[in-house]
């Protein structure tokens, strides 16, 4: 019986091998931009967690703060990203956040996954909080 099947000049096989492979070839593009997606994601948490340590151990948002985040660009060209700050705020015109009060840092960045052409956004978002380590005193 595979010897008929295999003898048969029908053209089946090569039908079913060009869909097979078609297949295969949509199943491994989809892989690879999943994979891509993860690593990207993995790159913005590590930005989020550098920014919030950075932040933390000053207890501010200051001008060094907004310097990291241009390092950070640089560092990553690949990953446009959006840089989103809030706190328990001590003092909100210098974003000075008293010891022990939460810090959040929020990283907003968008994967374009590809294959057949680049037509999907995804947007994603990695959100890091943390306690300030640093005492600001009262005038």
């Amino acid at each position: 019986m595979i010897r008929k099947i295999l003898s048969s000049k029908r053209g089946e096989m090569y039908v079913e091998a060009v869909v097979t492979i078609i297949i295969v070839m949509a199943v491994l593009l989809f892989c690879i931009s999943a994979l891509q997606v993860a690593s990207v994601k993995n790159q913005a948490d590590a930005i989020a967690d550098t920014l919030l340590e950075h932040a933390a151990f000053y207890g501010c948002f200051d001008s060094n703060f907004y310097a990291l985040v241009s390092e950070q660009k640089d560092a990553y060209p690949g990953i446009p990203f959006e840089v989103s700050i809030s706190g328990d705020w001590f003092n909100e015109p210098l974003k000075r956040v008293q010891l022990g009060d939460t810090m959040t840092v929020k990283v907003s960045f968008s994967v374009t996954i590809g294959g057949f052409g680049s037509f999907i956004k995804i947007p994603l978002t990695t959100t890091r909080n943390g306690a300030s380590e640093n005492y600001w005193k009262t005038a």
